[in-house]
């Protein structure tokens, strides 16, 4: 791990600490998160594949995301119906960011959404991006 990393994840462990012996520290971040009772998702790829995913947390925002791949940064993706972008990655997933900012009360509808059913043909069918792509 670099120097400047090592000072960063330092830090984070000093303000951890510090929450958990004083619950008054707020949390700096922008949006609140939001961990989903039900975490088990579905990411759609810009090629159109479909794979299963686990929520680690949410925010109107983006999510943050485990699963069998690990996209590169930049990718565009959509995690239930939410398009986003990859933006960081870490070692147990990836967090993507909206393109939109989510209403909080519709986020766990758009974000955890079960496995599309097979078309007739045995085929999935798949939501595609474009101009054509709608978030239900």
């Amino acid at each position: 791990m670099t120097q400047p990393l090592r000072e960063k994840l330092a830090s984070k462990l000093t303000w951890l600490e510090k929450k958990q012996k004083n619950p008054g520290i707020l949390d700096v971040r922008k949006d609140a998160r939001i961990i989903p009772a039900n975490p088990h998702t579905m990411l759609t790829l810009a090629d159109g594949s479909v794979h299963e995913c686990f929520v680690i947390d949410m925010s109107v925002a983006g999510a943050s995301v485990s699963a069998q791949l690990q996209p590169p940064i930049g990718m565009p993706l959509a995690v239930g119906a939410c398009i986003g972008r990859v933006v960081r990655l870490s070692r147990n997933g990836f967090a993507v960011k909206f393109v939109e900012s989510q209403n909080r009360h519709d986020l766990n509808r758009l974000v955890i959404r079960s496995a599309p059913l097979p078309s007739a043909g045995g085929a999935k069918a798949v939501p595609r991006f474009g101009r054509g792509y709608v978030a239900a």
